[in-house]
């Protein structure tokens, strides 16, 4: 069956576990999907967790900000969480609650939960977006030059049609002076051969 995610993201925590790495990472959804708002003015990112298999070694430290593109395959895993371990968490995400366990039996009370995280397989570091540069060197200085007036349309008066009149002598067609005719050279006579 198919399982293959590539998926692009800002990295918002990492730690080790074991020879793995982990890196958790926000993505905020594209315009064209529907948006998952935060509030009014600001969307919220989808979190998903990626791990880099044997990567506590291999791998170099994301810093937090860091925008990654990653391919993989999903993979489930289900681990065991006890009451304790919970309110643990629980401790350190809130403020003080107030709530205490009691009784050996109160901190055996555990639930089995279930995770889906990424296993990477390849990964690209995005480097940050640059400002363009402008099309021209900002060293070269252009001369200023001064704006020439818009030339201005003016009405000329409409010009009377010229007639020219022919002259009587003129109108006649000329008759055609016969062409010259060009005398061929004459042939030199050549003198007659002895027999």
């Amino acid at each position: 069956m198919l399982n293959k995610v590539i998926f692009e993201g800002i990295v918002t925590n990492t730690w080790k576990y074991g020879s793995d790495t982990f890196v958790r990472l926000a993505s905020y959804r594209d315009p064209a999907l529907p948006p998952r708002k935060q509030d009014e003015m600001h969307d919220a990112p989808d979190y998903v967790n990626a791990r880099f298999t044997n990567g506590a070694q291999l791998m170099p430290d994301f810093p937090r900000g860091t925008q990654l593109r990653i391919e993989g395959f999903l993979q489930s895993r289900e681990y065991t969480e006890t009451l304790a371990e919970f309110m643990r968490k629980a401790n350190k995400s809130t403020k003080e609650i107030g709530v205490e366990l009691t009784g050996s039996d109160a901190r055996q009370i555990s639930i089995g939960r279930n995770t889906v995280e990424i296993v990477v397989t390849s990964h690209v570091i995005i480097p940050p977006a640059q400002p363009a540069k402008p099309a021209y060197s900002q060293t070269v200085r252009k001369p200023a030059l001064a704006a020439k007036p818009a030339p201005v349309a003016t009405e000329k008066p409409a010009e009377k049609p010229v007639v020219v009149e022919a002259a009587a002598d003129e109108a006649q067609p000329k008759a055609e002076k016969p062409a010259r005719k060009t005398k061929a050279p004459a042939a030199e006579a050549q003198p007659a051969s002895a027999a």
